[in-house]
């Protein structure tokens, strides 16, 4: 590094765990789609000035040192994250307002695509690109992508709220309550015992005999992964969140349960493995709901099935033993996997998110500003052969399967989704009282098959 580089270096910071999973992944996939990004996309009705908007994007990365960092190898060979000074957003305007609605959809859809899928270079900082787009009168597009190792899920929403407030002070952070460094996040992460974290996960999965892969050789990540809704209905939905609640347990849980269920079913094996996602925010560092960064964390969740168990006494078991380690949800998974000594461990996953994108949230940052926020839209990936997405809407449960799209086609993961549909309604169906062993888990139609061929 030179030293009028170096002259521009505002800190050098450690990676938590997650970043260093997405550097190599980002080294070894470097042929591949990069599908660790994320894109927020959302209407802006008003007269918009775009010269302090992009001053509001300035003062954003001001705010947030963090999304200013670019990621190095030190000679030692350890990885760093570098945070730079005085560094200028990534910036594009486009002009629309000459294009029918048809055509403009259309432009839209390929702007915004072509962003998602161009390659961040993690050594050449912001890994963040924001684009306005004049639709015609006072009407604007406005999209932000960033790396995933920058951000998760409930940092972003943070981020655009502070954006959106910039705007309206004219690029003041000094009218933004202060906000808690990442730094001291990554702080916390090092004065953590990585002993206890050893102990802890190598007891969750002692005797496991391995991973379990429902593609053990994939192929490389060639095109963009797809996305299915699941076709719960409303009242499968309602008795699933309502039969959580009664018995103490999480929606999630439940969900895991059902995803653990159908995995034993596909692979043949009553010992499964697959991936969960949590917040990784610790709760007893004060002001962490509110700090921007990545802190979310993938780990693994073994469930072993035994028939003779009611459902309910299985799902409480499964909450039961995620809360054994629940003081180490910060160890990596890579740290995790070689403590297991059984190489791989999953290539499926469940993802609760607990921060669905409310427009009304940045329509509250702008209203002095007389501007109105619609239609907010957001896109992310993994590279997860097969993963389950599921949020609350409006108290209502939402799932959706994602996969990759080179291992599985279209009619495969519709079964899949309605293989999981019965099985939820197998879990509730009885009120938690059945046994595991005797649950009802074929779809509809593959009940009709077993009953045609005997």
């Amino acid at each position: 590094m030179s030293k009028q580089s170096r002259g521009k270096i505002e800190d050098v910071l450690s990676l938590s765990p997650l970043q260093e999973g997405f550097v190599f992944l980002h080294l070894m996939g470097e042929e591949e789609l990069d599908v660790f990004v994320s894109q927020y996309s959302f209407d802006i009705e008003g007269e918009l000035d775009s010269t302090a908007m992009r001053n509001a994007a300035t003062a954003l990365l001001q705010r947030h040192a963090n999304l200013r960092a670019s990621f190095r190898q030190r000679g030692s060979g350890q990885w760093v994250q570098v945070i730079h000074r005085g560094l200028e957003p990534t910036w594009q305007e486009k002009d629309l307002s000459g294009l029918s609605a048809a055509e403009q959809e259309e432009e839209l859809d390929r702007i915004a695509a072509e962003d998602y899928w161009k390659r961040f270079d993690l050594s050449r900082p912001p890994l963040i690109r924001f684009t306005l787009i004049r639709l015609g009168g006072n009407t604007f597009r406005f999209i932000m992508t960033n790396h995933h190792i920058l951000l998760d899920g409930w940092s972003r929403p943070l981020v655009l709220r502070d954006l959106m407030s910039l705007y309206g002070s004219g690029g003041d952070i000094t009218v933004l309550p202060h906000a808690r460094p990442y730094r001291d996040y990554l702080r916390w992460l090092d004065a953590q015992d990585r002993n206890a974290a050893q102990d802890a996960w190598s007891s969750a999965l002692a005797g496991l005999e391995g991973g379990t892969l429902v593609v053990p050789d994939p192929e490389p990540v060639v095109t963009p992964p797809k996305r299915l809704d699941v076709p719960l209905d409303e009242e499968t939905g309602h008795a699933l969140v309502e039969y959580a609640r009664t018995h103490g347990l999480t929606v999630n849980t439940v969900l895991q349960g059902a995803w653990a269920l159908m995995l034993s079913q596909i692979q043949g094996h009553h010992d499964v493995v697959f991936g969960t996602t949590v917040s990784g925010r610790p709760a007893e560092l004060s002001g962490v709901e509110s700090m921007v960064g990545l802190f979310i964390n993938t780990l693994p969740l073994r469930v072993r099935l035994d028939p003779a168990e009611t459902v309910t006494d299985f799902l409480r078991r499964i909450q039961s033993e995620q809360a054994h380690v629940l003081d180490y949800q910060w160890a990596s998974l890579a740290d995790i996997q070689r403590w297991a000594g059984t190489g791989k461990l999953f290539d499926t996953a469940v993802v609760f998110e607990n921060f669905p994108f409310d427009a009304s949230e940045l329509d509250r940052e702008t209203d002095s500003a007389r501007l109105r926020v619609a239609l907010a839209n957001s896109v992310g990936n993994n590279d997860f052969a097969l993963y389950l997405i599921a949020h609350m809407r409006n108290g209502a449960l939402r799932l959706s399967l994602g996969n990759r799209a080179e291992l599985f086609d279209e009619e495969t993961i519709r079964s899949i989704a309605a293989r999981l549909v019965a099985t939820l309604r197998g879990l509730v169906g009885g009120c938690g009282g059945g046994l595991v062993g005797r649950l009802e888990l074929l779809a509809a139609g593959e009940r009709r098959l077993v009953e045609e061929w005997g």
